[in-house]
């Protein structure tokens, strides 16, 4: 997906549903190929499966929070918002996660904070910046720009 290649992205998740239609992981990359797609009702939707067959997985949570605000839910992405912050303070939640829900809900300066905090703790998922299509609503951002640079990567 992050090749730009989202409907291949799709049907192979739709292999791994035919293996195993509970595997929560599934529906959270069927849902963020379907917001690739500018399919936000569907992706949300798709996230939704994954949690009820995976619990408050924070990415699944958060991909189902970038789908809401996508598709103009901005309330229920600022609830997944507040229970991923909530959630942090008794385990994890990667930074990246929640900096794709201020970006999807167009707080850009928010994004980047998060994204900042996200660099460094040395998160995995920010290798993802130059390539992830849901960056494109603060890509521009003075903050962004910066941060890809100093990571070395290309947009």
């Amino acid at each position: 997906m992050n090749a730009g290649r989202a409907s291949e992205g799709l049907q192979a998740v739709a292999s791994v549903h035919e293996m195993d239609p509970g595997y929560p992981i599934a529906h959270n990359s069927r849902a963020r190929a379907l917001l690739a797609l500018h399919r936000p009702a569907e992706a949300y939707d798709a996230a939704q499966r994954g949690l009820a067959r995976g619990g408050s997985i924070p990415a699944i949570l958060a991909t189902c929070g970038v789908a809401a605000a996508r598709s103009g839910r901005p309330g229920i992405a600022r609830e997944v918002l507040s229970a991923l912050e909530s959630a942090d303070q008794g385990g994890y939640v990667s930074r990246v996660q929640l900096a794709r829900l201020h970006a999807a809900l167009g707080e850009a300066d928010q994004a980047v904070t998060r994204l900042e905090e996200a660099y460094a703790r040395r998160d995995a998922e920010m290798t993802e910046l130059a390539c992830e299509p849901e960056w494109r609503a603060i890509r521009g951002h003075e903050g962004f720009e910066a941060l890809v640079a100093r990571m070395g990567l290309s947009g």
